[in-house]
């Protein structure tokens, strides 16, 4: 069964420039499920009115909005990740030529399901592109989104040496990707204080890492980067 999404913007702020809204994503289905995909965004009137007039964006507002004159514009999707989940930037600009050049509006760091970003993308006649790839740096963001192509989850280093390099090794030869230690499969943060403590700190549990993916890896990759995620 076919559902009927669309965006929807709670406004707070009109003026004849610009809109500052709560932007959320509705889908009716029996009911009416609604999610919240940036809070406090703010856009030109002219692409709010935009994105209202192409029929994907509905307004609660009181009175009952009323806009301007349509003005064109061209839309990109600038991807940051693909799965289940599509990380993405909303980007505005006057005209379709030199779109990435020519951006002076964006709404950053929304997600939706990839069926419901390939619908907005057709009824917006939206341009997409990937901003870049592979780089995913909140563990919640990742759980978020779930596994796929460039996302990767491991419980543990100590008892998953095997799955690091294989995965290491697949990332290296696609195009990038984020490997994160202390979450299961499911998507679940379970953390990995126990065997950092086996470690006696965290630098030393990185470097231990660092070494056994220099040592079971040929040639050597010079761009891996490391990090712990801070709470």
């Amino acid at each position: 069964m076919r559902h009927i999404c669309s965006l929807l913007a709670v406004v707070h702020e009109l003026t004849e420039q610009s809109v500052r809204f709560d932007l959320y994503q509705e889908i009716r289905r029996s009911t009416v499920d609604r999610e919240l995909l940036r809070q406090n965004a703010q856009l030109p009137r002219h692409y709010f009115d935009f994105l209202f007039h192409s029929g994907v964006l509905e307004v609660e507002n009181d009175p009952p909005y009323q806009p301007g004159i349509t003005k064109p514009a061209s839309i990109g999707m600038n991807i940051r990740s693909l799965g289940g989940n599509v990380l993405f930037d909303m980007c505005f600009a006057p005209q379709t030529y030199k779109l990435w050049q020519n951006t002076d509006a964006s709404l950053e760091d929304l997600s939706l399901p990839a069926d419901i970003f390939e619908e907005y993308v057709y009824r917006l006649g939206a341009i997409s592109r990937f901003r870049y790839l592979g780089r995913v740096d909140d563990p919640l963001v990742a759980t978020s989104l779930g596994e796929n192509d460039m996302i990767e989850f491991k419980r543990d280093f100590l008892l998953s040496k095997g799955g690091i390099i294989k995965t290491v090794v697949a990332f290296a030869n696609s195009n990038n990707g984020n490997l994160f230690l202390g979450i299961t499969d499911e998507g679940t943060i379970c953390g990995i204080d126990h065997e950092i403590e086996q470690y006696g700190d965290p630098d030393k549990y990185i470097l231990a890492i660092t070494q056994y993916i220099q040592d079971k890896t040929s040639p050597f990759l010079r761009f891996i980067t490391i990090t712990r995620a801070r709470h």
